[in-house]
């Protein structure tokens, strides 16, 4: 009975830290080192992936689990919170949720480096000044976002942050690689010409095979493995982002 009973506090403890994340956060730095394996030729030990491909669904970013990015549906501007809440310095976390992938990262700097990160964010809505929008995906027409831009820009002149952070690429959908749309241009002539400077961000890839959006956690959980779950660099980052001009003469 000692034996179910602490097999079941266990179980409980480790479901916890999952769902918070905090078993995440605690992985050691020697048996994986993340990005330290490329920037500092740091070896990487043969352990097992985490997260797993059970976890990794639950892999969210804390504003996610906070309410603190505005859904499809919603045009309001829904502001939380992070790094060093008690900061004189601000940085604006804006755009869709490719921008949400770096408050992780953003909040821990913030914490280091005394500076508080406030959320601007809505879903599958990067900073735009495109009319008519499109849900990148399916193409189908995204009002809300044009609507959200408008609201999101005058909250941003109005809060007037040390920078504003977001995603600077976006796919092409007309061939491989990755290029920077004209309709971010207009954006940040407006937060520049508010004396709010930008820290763009190369977009995060967005894996598509045969028209469809990819997901690797399925094809490892089926037992591929990093190459045959993985897509080509080639495929969804150009070897240098094309000016912006040329992105417009191909619409």
């Amino acid at each position: 009975m000692a034996l179910t009973a602490t097999s079941f506090t266990w179980r409980e403890h480790v479901t916890v830290q999952r769902a918070n994340g905090k078993e995440l956060a605690a992985l050691s730095p020697v048996g994986y080192p993340g990005a330290r394996a490329l920037t500092e030729h740091v070896r990487v030990p043969q352990l097992p992936m985490r997260p797993t491909v059970l976890e990794a669904q639950n892999d969210l970013p804390e504003s996610t689990n906070d309410g603190c990015i505005s859904d499809f549906d919603n045009v309001g501007v829904i502001n939380c919170s992070y790094g060093d809440l008690t900061a004189t310095r601000t940085i604006a976390l804006a755009g869709g949720s490719h921008a949400e992938h770096w408050i992780t990262a953003l909040d821990v700097l913030g914490k280091i480096h005394h500076f508080k990160v406030v959320t601007y964010l809505k879903m599958g809505c990067p900073l735009t000044t495109e009319t008519m929008p499109l849900v990148m995906g399916d193409n189908r027409p995204y009002p809300k976002c044009h609507q959200w831009n408008e609201r999101v820009m005058a909250k941003l002149i109005a809060d007037h942050p040390n920078f504003v952070f977001t995603t600077s690429t976006r796919p092409w959908n007309i061939k491989p690689g990755d290029v920077m749309p004209a309709t971010y241009i207009g954006i940040w002539r407006t937060l520049s010409d508010n004396n709010i400077p930008i820290l763009a961000m190369r977009d995060t890839p967005w894996l598509v095979r045969d028209g469809k959006p990819f997901f690797p956690t399925d094809c490892l959980a089926k037992g591929g493995d990093a190459v045959s779950c993985g897509i080509k660099r080639s495929q969804v980052l150009s070897p240098a982002i094309r000016p912006w001009t040329s992105w417009v003469n191909s619409r």
